[in-house]
């Protein structure tokens, strides 16, 4: 009866300010009533307790939803530079390259959910290290495609037109490339498709 009696008091008093308690009048109340005070403080710490935990949660669940949705972006705008990364992915070929790349490369395919710009310059270096390794070095005769002979050599100088070029595979332009420079720079290359632009 007596600690009921005191709870009443006490809410009463807390019931009929006008305005909030200034840090003196709380501490002049808790030593008038320490045992409320007690109550009062273990209830607004557990509460305190409880509100920031929930807090928590809900971070923590809105922090899961924001990765997924940026993994999600990421793998939609990798698959857009490289459409074929799916069927590349499952390549033991691919792994084995990965696999003799500096920790960095390893990282953005392996441990990267979210930078779709490094996953993709990655796989652009793992598909020019598959072009070199794969090309074998094909004789000019072999390289020049079908229908697109280079043209005979005019005063020992091997010719070359934009048609031409325009016709080769990457491969077969590689292949020719130094010859192809050495025509624009000696002037025996042709050029039938901007020449008169020029």
């Amino acid at each position: 009866k007596k600690f009921s009696g005191m709870l009443n008091s006490a809410i009463f008093t807390i019931k009929k300010r006008k305005r909030p308690p200034s840090e003196d009048e709380i501490s002049e109340w808790a030593a008038k009533y320490p045992q409320v005070y007690d109550i009062v403080t273990s209830i607004a710490g557990k509460k305190a307790q409880d509100a920031m935990l929930e807090g928590e949660k809900k971070y923590a669940h809105l922090a899961e939803l924001e990765t997924k949705l940026s993994k999600k972006e990421a793998e939609q705008e990798l698959m857009k530079a490289h459409p074929d990364f799916g069927e590349i992915r499952q390549s033991a070929e691919f792994h084995d390259w990965v696999a003799l790349q500096p920790l960095n490369i390893q990282d953005s395919l392996y441990k990267n959910n979210t930078d779709a710009r490094s996953a993709a310059r990655s796989l652009d270096l793992y598909k020019a290290d598959m072009r070199k390794s794969k090309k074998s070095t094909p004789s000019a005769a072999k390289a020049v495609p079908r229908g697109g002979s280079a043209a005979a050599p005019t005063n020992g100088k091997q010719t070359f037109s934009e048609s031409q070029i325009e016709r080769m595979s990457i491969d077969e332009y590689e292949a020719l490339e130094s010859q192809i420079d050495d025509a624009r720079r000696n002037g025996s290359f042709l050029y039938d498709v901007s020449g008169a632009a020029r």
